[in-house]
């Protein structure tokens, strides 16, 4: 059985990405000159709703948030025996 190991990436997908990185640079930069005013008018909301997903999504490192931990309870009904008798 042979194993195909992953080889240098193929110059036409590097292109492909610089293309798009190239692109969604010049969007952005055409939104930030041409469209400032507006951009500046969403930035409170944008902030509202980053703050938002941040909550939502961004939780999952603390380790016990929404995780109920074991706890031992005590039975109070059969109280253990003492060790004075």
């Amino acid at each position: 059985m042979t194993t195909r190991h992953a080889g240098p990436p193929r110059t036409g997908r590097v292109w492909m990405w610089v293309i798009i990185a190239l692109a969604v640079a010049g969007i952005a930069l055409y939104l930030i000159i041409d469209h400032w005013t507006h951009l500046a008018a969403a930035a409170p909301y944008a902030g509202i709703i980053a703050i938002a997903a941040i909550h939502l999504f961004g939780h999952r490192g603390h380790g016990s948030h929404g995780r109920h931990r074991e706890q031992t309870r005590h039975d109070h009904t059969n109280p253990p025996p003492d060790d004075d008798a």
